[in-house]
């Protein structure tokens, strides 16, 4: 058997070039081959490829050897057809032969069968030219039935008399000059064919020995087949399929119609000519008519010989011309007569046997072997000595004539009469190389090739010159295997397409090249000269050679990476045109699929758009509806194109629409008949294709856009209560909803939640369930619904088009798995889960909707939400005037969607791959009741001013089904609210009888004591239950104080209520719910506070310690040496630690006119919280002063401060002492008010004042970090250290400082209101609002020019030194406050608690350290104070004695904690410089005179205990009477573990002294 059309280039090439075998049969031995439907041509053809070598030799008898040489019968009795049937066949080989694109269609697989079959028909319709041999027949086998006997040669003679008068004597008898010669004398075969169903053996014998007498044994054959089924006889191979030409009709037809010819947009004028020049001077092809396309019931009536209207072919380039529309108006071309057809159940080559397919093959082979093969040898020979001798006598003449004529170009003459006779040298050089060339001699073709090109040149006998130099080219090719001369390539072309008009020689041409230029890799050219073969005359052609074109260009990736995918598409959506006009919808469809391939990736939205409306046109006329539907959907969506916005207009966009509603409402009434014509399934979209043209139950709808990805869930029920109130007072908890949710504040309600469960269940609790779910939250964890209870799933659905449309009857399509214990009773059939949405939407052009479903389930379960159904319909407005009730019908549909969490990108597998978290968001699990609570608030205001202080009544509600064993409150804000829960005996109290001052102070410290917490989860009291918990439809009450804030603007008000169950076989017991409120803050007061030290120090007026002597009494003469003066010091113990000075500072902030008495201000009262100090005021300032302030003004008050060391007045716990100044009421003024108005309101107070001193950890989801030191054992601190930070701790306050204030509101209502502060230290600054410094520019006023920056100088990077080791112990270091084993060699210290590596070191290596520098000048001041005490005048008489003694004390006052040594010195101004301890700064500059001198002791070293004063006695001298300063004091300090420091006083007392004379 033969092989198939052959794929590569040179197997394609000798496939073309084929040598041409006639058959001549009688009329018997057809008659005997037709009974196995096949005539004798096509009966042999199938095995005319030898499947072995043959050898053959060339003039100079080198053998050549011929693989798979292809033989090429053709009866010589039958007429080619007309051009319009040859069109027409073509046409019908490309229809028969299209396949739909797969599902699985890929660039990797562009088979096209239907052009490879149209290029064989094309080949097979090519007729014989003159100006070349290839198609010439050889040999001529006569072919005679063995029926005839011994008669059969007188039967071979009469038929070998016929084809002799054919071939020489064609017009005398009337014989057409068809079909061609190769030469005068060719090769004749016999060949008797004895059929062994009809004919014996014996007559077979006797017919084959009569022609065998006749010609010999090696030009006779006998033939043996079977024309009756044997019973044993088994079907053969296929043989005849692939060598049929058409073996396929139209369905209900035998007729050769042809799409191209009876579509509607293409006529048979539009195809190509296959008709060659009628003569050899290059005439143009006859022009075409329109032949009307035939109908299914026209049959040939006749056979297509006597049908023709004339016996010459009427491609013959030797004929005159022959219009294409003659004769064929009325002709109807059965393929059955052209070519053999299997139809109707008959099968070919039916009655055939195994041994009669071996005869035919030996019969080949007997042939070729014995007559071709030595028959093409001596004509090879002839051929090669008539060429050189006749080339030896012309070659003088024929170089003169190429001297004289010079070069000759194709194109400069395109009209010369050049006509050859059969024996023409040059055409005896072509007949030549035709036949090396047939039989692969192609040195001996080449070199004679080029020969005659030449000399046709030089005879301007241009399509002989073609010709010989297309085949010169195809020679070199197959000579070197892969030199193509593509410069000859381009000649031809020209010369056939320019000069000759010969364009079917042309295509040829073009053809064969491309498959050399594919098989040398050069695809690019190959598809240039595939698109040189379109033209606007021939669709079907121009269609193929485009979709050629487009393979090449994808197929230049081989090369070039990558390839030219877009050229690919833009060429293979122009062959889907071209194919559309020509009739070729199946093609054409599957042209524009390939080409959405490609558009449909790169965003280009129109290209794309205009190839899917073609696919789904196409699909739709193929009755192709799963297809077509795909497109439509695709057209309308455009999310399956990378989201590209649709660049259509309205019009255009409403007109798909439509479309696709027609083409759906077209399917849905098909459904029950499935009137479907077309079985294949064209998938366009690759996401979820269709698998038959029926539509599912409920197939998916494009438009509009679920935007799943965004939907949110919510599974709070606590919001939409129907209650009927009419207290406008009285407000609910927020709760959650759609509207309220604020993701700011997400972190914080996770806070919440994380810190509720921390109280109630311990730090090992599971995470609560969402409550809101959408693209922003942690949707790992599954939402839990309680069992009856409702959620509401809100989808945002989105109208991508420019044409408005409605949707209704809109449900949730869910799937619902019940629980395992449930399973046993539940029944699919009922439904158990109730979802509701609105009832008809319509979404105008680009709009956005949400859909909000409730949905509620009544059993144990888990229900998973998949998609959504709703019916679809244009509006009224988008409708056909005259057809209305069938546009707006509505289109019932789904859409499926789903949703995936965030992408995963935390380690490095997630960050080398796409994978995307769990996302559990439609996913809902139904649990058992949950207990549940209402929460109710009457007075909450709507607007604050800062600092106000209101309250608002709380009530909580049991109003689930289960009692509450437990109720908490947490707040975002505890420092600007919190609860009051009482249990039921207990009633507030509302005092509002005047108090005392001491009686108040006592009140206020018990309440304090009692109420203040500053937790953010606060536990409400339930009843007095054992255990206690609130029944169903119990109600617990409280009240919820609120604070402004100081800063204008808007304050958050989060409160998170928390509620739990006894229910133990409950996967969860608790449930949260939230309530948010935001109140308006207006500006009202402005405080400003700062703190200083006081120079003061207390007087002690009690007995000084036992151990000190009076002797501040002893007179100067009388008194010891000055080694024992420090016995004469004088140490008191004090009351009093140390004193500071506070300036307050009060300002109407308000903003509003100034005279406006309505935001007036009383400033009622100051008072302090803190550990160890109070307030007082400063003399005795009346208490009824008016500090009533208009907005705009200001006012400015200073208190005093002072310690306590009255261990009495101390507890353990903190802030426990209250001071008040209050600034009490004018009874005869009726707009001030008291400062207190009831002990409730002092406790409230206190506790909003005191919450400033608590720093609360920030709300996050996760809890804090573990501190790694938290288990370890607290270290030993050192003495030394303890005593270094008392000295620290000396300006130390801590102290809030709160300023109260009220304001009339009306007649009846006074607003009350407080600022507090927190004081840190002595010399620290306060206020509220707190003000920032604003940032001034200081170039802003300066030429831009002066404003810009000087160039810095280079930065010099100098090396760090290298860190030193301290030479001390790590437990020694550690006392300290020291970690030796920090990171990269430093030390961690402590901060504010421990020393320095250098102060460490010197403690440890001298025992001692100092810290003067250490400590700031506050710090210094405040842990030791020194005054001076002496008689401000005094009288002396000079001219008695010339010195006066001026007698003064000094006192020393320790305000530490701590016992303290000290070394006291008195020194004059001028000794400063010599003083020791220059770290101090230099004296002040006085104006009191110097010539003041110490006498006595002027050093001493004293001791000074914790909170005590030592009255030092000091003596000087005066020589002149004025102003004398006492000069100065220098202190060494030291404590009983070496702490030092050097502290210079100058003592501000100066004495006068004036003369007494």
């Amino acid at each position: 058997m033969g092989s198939p059309f052959p794929t590569n280039a040179k197997e394609y090439i000798q496939w073309v070039f084929s040598p041409h075998i006639g058959v001549f049969c009688d009329e018997d031995s057809e008659s005997s081959c037709l009974r196995n439907n096949l005539k004798f041509v096509d009966l042999i053809q199938p095995f005319c490829q030898l499947p072995d070598e043959v050898g053959i030799s060339d003039p100079n008898r080198t053998l050549i050897t011929l693989q798979n040489l292809r033989l090429v019968l053709q009866d010589i009795n039958v007429k080619p057809p007309a051009p319009a049937v040859a069109k027409k066949i073509l046409s019908h080989v490309v229809s028969v032969n299209a396949t739909p694109p797969s599902e699985e269609a890929s660039f990797s697989d562009l088979s096209c069968p239907w052009y490879e079959k149209w290029r064989e028909t094309f080949h097979q319709l090519q007729h014989p030219f003159d100006h070349e041999f290839t198609k010439h027949l050889l040999a001529c086998i006569f072919v005679v039935s063995s029926s005839h006997g011994s008669n059969a040669s007188e039967e071979v003679q009469k038929l070998t008399q016929q084809q002799h008068q054919q071939q020489h004597q064609p017009h005398q008898h009337g014989a057409s000059k068809f079909p061609k010669w190769f030469s005068p004398n060719i090769l004749k075969y016999y060949l008797v064919l004895h059929d062994v169903s009809t004919t014996t053996k014996e007559i077979g014998d006797a017919a084959y020995q009569s022609v065998n007498a006749l010609c010999g044994n090696s030009g006779c054959h006998i033939l043996s087949i079977n024309s009756g089924r044997p019973p044993d006889c088994s079907n053969l191979p296929a043989f005849w399929t692939p060598h049929t030409l058409i073996h396929t009709s139209l369905p209900g037809n035998n007729s050769v119609t042809g799409s191209e010819c009876s579509s509607s947009p293409a006529s048979p004028c539009d195809d190509y000519s296959l008709g060659s020049p009628s003569s050899v001077e290059g005439a143009n092809s006859p022009p075409q008519g329109s032949t009307p396309p035939p109908s299914d019931s026209d049959y040939l009536t006749s056979n297509l010989v006597q049908s023709l209207p004339s016996p010459d072919h009427p491609l013959s380039p030797t004929l005159p011309n022959i219009a294409d529309n003659e004769g064929a108006e009325e002709l109807v071309v059965n393929v059955g007569d052209l070519f053999p057809t299997a139809g109707r159940g008959v099968e070919w080559g039916c009655c055939l046997t195994v041994g009669d397919v071996d005869n035919i093959r030996q019969f080949i082979g007997s042939f070729v072997r014995g007559a071709l093969v030595p028959y093409v040898e001596r004509q090879v020979r002839h051929l090669t000595e008539v060429v050189t001798n006749r080339s030896r006598s012309k070659s003088l003449l024929s170089a003169t004539r190429r001297w004289l004529g010079g070069s000759k170009n194709p194109n400069a003459s395109t009209g010369t009469n050049v006509l050859y006779s059969s024996e023409a040298s040059e055409l005896q050089t072509r007949r030549l190389a035709d036949l090396a060339f047939m039989f692969r001699m192609y040195d001996i073709a080449y070199n004679n090739y080029h020969t005659a090109k030449n000399d046709f040149k030089n005879d301007q006998a241009w399509l002989y010159f073609a010709g010989a130099q297309e085949m010169a080219a195809l020679s070199l090719f197959l000579q070197n295997g892969s030199e193509f001369p593509k410069r000859y390539l381009e000649t031809t072309w020209e010369t056939l397409s320019t000069a000759c008009k010969a364009t079917n020689l042309g295509i040829r041409l073009l053809l064969v090249a491309c498959e050399v230029l594919k098989h040398n890799r050069q695809y690019s050219e190959a598809a240039m000269y595939y698109i040189k073969l379109t033209s606007e005359d021939s669709d079907l052609l121009s269609a193929l050679m485009l979709e050629q074109a487009a393979s090449c260009f994808l197929k230049s990736g081989l090369v070039n990476k990558p390839g030219h995918r877009r050229k690919f598409a833009f060429h293979m959506t122009l062959a889907g045109h071209r194919y559309s006009k020509a009739g070729q919808k199946l093609l054409s469809l599957r042209a524009n699929v390939l080409a959405s391939k490609v558009y449909g990736v790169n965003g280009l939205v129109l290209a794309e758009d205009h190839i899917l409306y073609s696919v789904g046109k196409f699909s739709t006329q193929l009755k192709s509806y799963g297809p077509a539907l795909a497109a439509y959907t695709q057209l309308i969506d455009a999310r399956s194109r990378l989201n590209a916005p649709s660049k259509q207009s309205v019009n255009q966009q409403l007109a798909y629409l439509r479309e696709f509603l027609s083409l759906y409402r077209l399917v849905e009434s098909n459904r029950d008949g499935n009137q479907l014509s077309r079985p294949e399934s064209v998938s366009v979209s690759a996401d979820e294709p269709l698998k038959n043209n029926s539509l599912p139950e409920l197939p998916d709808l494009p438009v509009p856009w679920l935007c799943a990805q965004e939907s949110t869930l919510l599974m709070d029920s606590s919001v939409p209560f129907n209650l009927a109130q009419n207290d406008p007072a009285v407000s609910h908890a927020s709760g959650i909803t759609f509207a309220n949710y604020n993701r700011e504040h997400s972190h914080k309600w996770a806070g919440l939640e994380r810190i509720t469960l921390e109280k109630t269940q311990g730090m090992m609790f599971r995470p609560p369930p969402p409550q809101f779910l959408n693209e922003h939250t942690d949707n790992t964890r599954t939402p839990l619904l309680s069992l009856n209870e409702p959620c509401w799933l809100q989808l945002p659905v989105r109208n991508p088009l420019l044409v408005s449309f409605a949707i209704r009857d809109t449900k949730l399509l869910y799937k619902f798995l019940p629980d395992d214990q449930d399973s046993s009773g539940f029944d699919s059939k009922l439904s158990v889960v109730q979802s509701s949405s609105e009832e008809n939407i319509v979404l105008g052009p680009g709009e956005s909707r949400n859909l909000v479903f409730q949905i509620t389930s009544s059993q144990l379960g888990r229900i998973v939400i998949e998609g959504l159904e709703y019916k679809l319909s244009l509006t009224s407005e988008n409708t056909y005037s005259d057809d209305n009730s069938s546009s707006l019908t509505a289109i019932t549909g789904k859409q499926c969607f789903s949703v995936k969490g965030p992408r995963l990108n935390n380690t490095l597998k997630n960050r080398s791959s796409v994978l995307y978290a769990s996302d559990h968001r439609l996913e809902i699990s139904v649990v058992s009741p949950l207990p549940k609570v209402r929460v109710q608030f009457r007075g909450l205001p709507e607007r604050l001013m800062c600092g106000q202080l209101t309250r608002a009544d709380i009530s909580l509600e049991n109003i689930g089904s289960l009692p509450i064993t437990g109720l908490y409150i947490a707040s975002s804000d505890p420092q600007h609210s919190f609860s009051v829960f009482r249990k039921s005996h207990e009633q507030p109290a509302h005092d509002s009888s005047d108090k005392t001052a001491s009686s108040e102070s006592s009140i206020a410290r018990k309440q304090i004591k009692d109420s203040f917490t500053c937790s953010r989860v606060q536990e409400i009291n339930l009843n007095d239950a054992s255990p206690p918990e609130l029944p169903v439809n119990g109600v617990v009450k409280g009240t919820l104080w609120i604070r402004g804030q100081m800063s204008p603007g808007t304050q958050d008000l989060m409160l998170l209520f928390y509620c739990h169950s006894p229910n133990a076989d409950a996967k969860v017991k608790y449930r949260f719910l939230r309530h948010h409120s935001s109140f308006a803050v207006e500006t009202s007061m402005a405080v400003a506070v700062q703190s200083s030290s006081s120079v003061s120090i207390p007087l002690v007026l009690s007995s000084p310690v036992p151990s000190s002597s009076a002797a501040a009494q002893v007179p100067l003469e009388t008194r010891p040496p000055a080694s024992e003066c420090s016995s004469w010091v004088e140490v008191y113990h004090s009351d009093v630690g140390n004193l500071a000075n506070i300036s307050v500072e009060v300002t109407n902030a308000a903003i509003t006119e100034p005279d406006d008495v309505r935001r007036k201000l009383q400033v009622t009262a100051i008072t302090c919280h803190s550990s160890k100090w109070k307030l007082k005021s400063f003399g005795n300032r009346s208490l009824c002063e008016d500090f009533s302030l208009l907005p705009g003004e200001s006012v400015r008050t200073m208190v005093q401060s002072y310690s306590s060391s009255d261990s009495s007045m101390l507890s353990m716990e903190a802030n426990n002492l209250f001071s008040v100044i209050p600034f009490s009421a004018d009874p005869q003024d009726q707009t001030t008010v008291s400062w207190l108005p009831d002990d409730e309101w002092l406790e409230v107070s206190g506790s909003f004042a005191l919450r400033h001193l608590v720093e609360l950890p920030p709300l996050t989801a996760e809890p804090p970090p573990v501190c790694p030191n938290a288990d370890c054992a607290a270290a030993v601190l050192h003495p030394a250290l303890e005593q270094y930070n008392s000295l620290r701790r000396s300006s130390d306050l801590h102290l809030v400082l709160t300023v109260h204030w009220a304001q009339h509101h009306d007649s009846s209502s006074v607003v009350r209101g407080q600022h507090s502060v927190v004081l840190t230290s002595i010399g620290c600054e306060a206020s509220v609002p707190e003000k920032g410094a604003p940032v001034v520019d200081p170039f802003s006023s300066l030429p831009l020019a002066l404003a810009e920056e000087e160039p810095l100088p280079p930065v010099q990077i100098i090396p760090a030194a290298p860190i030193e080791l301290p030479q001390i112990p790590s437990d020694f270091a550690k006392s300290v406050g020291i970690d030796l084993n920090a990171n990269a060699g430093s030390f961690l210290k402590l901060p504010s608690t421990g020393l320095t590596v250098r102060q460490a070191t010197s403690l440890y290596v001298k025992g001692e350290v100092d810290v003067t520098a250490d400590l700031t000048a506050e710090q210094l001041d405040a842990c030791v104070k020194v005054r001076a005490l002496c008689a401000p005048c005094v009288t002396h008489d000079f001219s008695t004695k010339k010195l006066s003694p001026v007698n003064f004390t000094v006192l020393v006052h320790n305000t530490t904690d701590i016992d303290l040594a000290c070394v006291f010195k008195l020194f004059h101004q001028t000794d400063a410089s010599n003083l020791v301890g220059g770290t101090q700064d230099p004296p002040r500059a006085t104006s009191a005179s110097g010539t003041l001198r110490y006498v006595g002791t002027v050093t001493r070293k004293l001791k000074l205990p914790p909170s005590s004063q030592c009255r030092v006695p000091c003596q000087a001298v005066v020589v002149s009477a004025g102003a004398h300063s006492l000069g100065a004091v220098l202190l060494q300090l030291k404590t009983n573990d070496g702490i030092k420091l050097v502290k210079r006083v100058e003592l501000d007392a100066t004495v006068v002294v004036t003369d007494g004379r």
